[in-house]
């Protein structure tokens, strides 16, 4: 059996990783995309921080991204 993970359904959801980490993955890469595109110029390596670029730029590229309203917003009502 597989162990739980991105690929089998992280928190029980496909989609979890995604509704539960995009919005501050997207936010830092947005903070932090001079800062670094600075420190690669300065290391000559295009390689800082690519996989975290990668990341932010495909979960923006979903159409179901929505940065407009947080989880404390749109589950205020949850209960366990």
């Amino acid at each position: 059996m597989a162990k739980p993970g991105v690929r089998t359904g992280f928190l029980g959801h496909p989609a979890a990783p995604r509704r539960h980490f995009g919005g501050s993955v997207v936010l830092l890469w947005r903070k932090l995309a001079t800062w670094v595109e600075e420190s690669r110029q300065e290391s000559s390596q295009d390689t800082v921080y690519e996989w975290f670029q990668w990341l932010a730029e495909r979960l923006q590229e979903q159409p179901e991204f929505d940065m407009l309203a947080g989880a404390h917003v749109k589950h205020r009502n949850w209960t366990p």
